[in-house]
């Protein structure tokens, strides 16, 4: 059984689930805490302690470690605690369709609905039905107050994600990224289509986690383009692609070589944005 294999084993147990989940929520603010022989055992409910001793040391050495005060988590069983605590690997609700006042993104006129399926969060019009925005998030991430609960984290979980691509490595691996110029596309999922927004993919060598970005997208997080927002008095970090307080013009005056300019207003501050055939910015400047 090849080292993989065996810490799935491991893992396959209820008993040593919970020791991990015992041992998680030991820990206090800034720390993962460490429990003793005895209280860990009682923690976790088991009465016969040759048992439980058998299953603690399955797990010793891999996922848990002896410390001077008795047992705690190392780096590899704090990753199995917090894809618990992220309702990961629980069964979840579906939720929505809710009602949003995000715009249609083919402008029908008519409003977007969001809602949470398959452990995806969906944003599409409600009218002509066209995909804004599908993406994964974890079913703990966000509360009851719906939807704004869920469009928040949807929200965080595409920035955190699209800022780790943008930097060149994969936030669930942290493999290495691959840039592919997507073309010019109506939608994401279309054939390019000369005249339209501009696309561009990161796909991560080593699990093959992608993201398919628009430059208005990608803009927000930029730190070329928040910096000088931010000296404008406006957090880009802190607006939704989708917000009504996000506007944004696109041109190609250059195909070879690839030269985009992104012509974004965000909380009425404007700039003109250029970008070349990586989505790597060349000039923010103020509108003449």
């Amino acid at each position: 059984m090849d080292a993989v294999s065996d810490a799935f084993a491991v893992l396959s147990d209820e008993t040593r689930l919970d020791v991990i989940r015992v041992l998680g929520d030991a820990g206090g603010t800034g720390a993962f805490g460490s429990l003793p022989f005895s209280e860990l055992r009682d923690r976790v409910g088991v009465d016969d302690s040759g048992r439980f001793s058998y299953h603690l040391d399955r797990l010793v050495g891999r996922f848990v470690e002896r410390a001077d005060r008795g047992y705690r988590l190392r780096v590899p069983g704090i990753q199995v605690y917090q894809a618990i605590q992220a309702g990961v690997y629980a069964d979840h609700e579906d939720v929505g369709p809710l009602e949003t006042d995000i715009p249609c993104p083919e402008t029908c006129g008519a409003t977007c609905v969001c809602r949470y399926e398959d452990f995806r969060f969906h944003l599409e019009c409600a009218g002509c039905e066209a995909f804004r925005v599908r993406y994964p998030v974890d079913p703990h991430a966000f509360g009851d107050d719906l939807p704004a609960d869920l469009l928040r984290a949807a929200d965080r979980r595409l920035k955190r994600d699209t800022f780790s691509m943008e930097l060149g490595f994969c936030p669930y691996c942290a493999g290495p990224v691959d840039i592919e110029y997507r073309g010019q596309r109506r939608r994401l999922r279309e054939p390019t289509e000369a005249g339209n927004p501009v696309a561009s993919r990161r796909t991560c060598r080593r699990c093959h986690w992608f993201i398919d970005f628009r430059t208005s997208v990608v803009a927000l997080i930029k730190p070329a383009v928040a910096g000088e927002f931010a000296a404008a008095g406006v957090d880009t970090f802190s607006v939704p692609q989708w917000s009504g307080d996000y506007e944004w013009e696109e041109t190609v005056p250059s195909e070879d070589p690839l030269r985009v300019e992104l012509t974004m207003t965000v909380e009425g501050v404007t700039r003109v944005v250029t970008f070349d055939g990586d989505l790597e910015v060349l000039a923010v400047e103020e509108p003449e």
